[in-house]
């Protein structure tokens, strides 16, 4: 089993102080300011590790800790919430639809992790359209508990997909699957991309992908969609102009301006056509650059 690189801690008030409890380690400390239990809280983790061996307690030598505060929790159930309402507002017209078109796949709905809203940067990946994606379930509980389950690609790392999310996240100091995944077509058909006309009608069904955007609030929007999906882009998500950025083809790296994205939203290939053509390094490394070097410009 590969050792745990992070350590999450929650942080909730008490009477007098601000207590502070490992998830991974039997570690609670408390504080009177944040600033104190933050500090605490990186002392009693070294102490903790100081007398223990790493390997045996399967946590790497140097873990990253990671604090979550207990109304940032609240929050994150406040934007689950929001996003149930959406799926429910719509799930009426888009089940007719999938029980109309036998070869539409099922539907997922997102599961926001744990700690996505404590992340530096907030990261949301959207891509085309799943490849046959499996769930019994036909209930929308049911389908976000798939999309729990499925856990971000954890046990599909060696695909060209999941490999490029986990190397952005290993560059922007993302913690593993706390980020959010979504698809312009909400439903593969036969495995692919639906025929124009399903296509037009899973939009109809559910309009949604921009409310999903607005829930989650993404610092770093990436389309893993090619310019093929321009057009679906513009249909899902409104007026979007796809800008040129220096040293680029912009077919294959461009940047996406809409009024409702954040600054740092990009569109690229499917990264197995990024690998195919020996792009996936420079690409990667392009976000990267971008997102922690470019400022984002001040409110007017």
């Amino acid at each position: 089993m590969k050792p745990i690189d992070t350590i999450h801690a929650l942080v909730r008030r008490g009477e007098k102080y601000y207590v502070c409890e490992c998830v991974e380690i039997p570690v609670v400390t408390q504080g009177m300011t944040l600033d104190e239990v933050s500090a605490n809280l990186e002392e009693a983790v070294g102490l903790y590790l100081d007398d223990e061996d790493p390997a045996v307690i399967g946590v790497s030598a140097n873990p990253h800790i990671s604090i979550t505060f207990e109304w940032e929790l609240t929050y994150h159930r406040k934007m689950q919430s929001k996003l149930l309402k959406l799926y429910h507002k719509h799930w009426g017209n888009l089940n007719k639809l999938i029980q109309a078109n036998p070869l539409l796949s099922s539907p997922f709905f997102i599961q926001i992790p744990n700690y996505y809203f404590n992340q530096q940067y907030k990261l949301m990946i959207i891509g085309q359209q799943t490849n046959g994606w499996s769930n019994s379930e036909n209930s929308i509980t049911g389908i976000i508990n798939g999309y729990k389950e499925f856990n971000l690609g954890e046990h599909y790392r060696s695909t060209p997909f999941w490999d490029f999310i986990r190397k952005i996240e290993l560059n922007l100091h993302i913690d593993p699957y706390q980020i959010v995944w979504c698809n312009l077509n909400r439903c593969d058909y036969n495995y692919g991309r639906p025929e124009s006309d399903i296509e037009a009608e899973l939009l109809r069904c559910f309009p949604g992908l921009i409310d999903e955007i607005q829930i989650v609030k993404p610092d770093v929007l990436i389309f893993l969609t090619g310019p093929m999906y321009d057009d679906l882009i513009f249909k899902s998500l409104g007026e979007t102009d796809f800008k040129p950025i220096q040293g680029f083809d912009p077919n294959n790296f461009c940047q996406a301006v809409n009024k409702d994205f954040p600054f740092h939203s990009y569109r690229t290939y499917h990264p197995k056509y990024l690998r195919m053509k020996g792009m996936e390094a420079e690409i990667t490394n392009a976000i990267s650059t971008r997102v922690k070097t470019i400022p984002l410009p001040s409110a007017p």
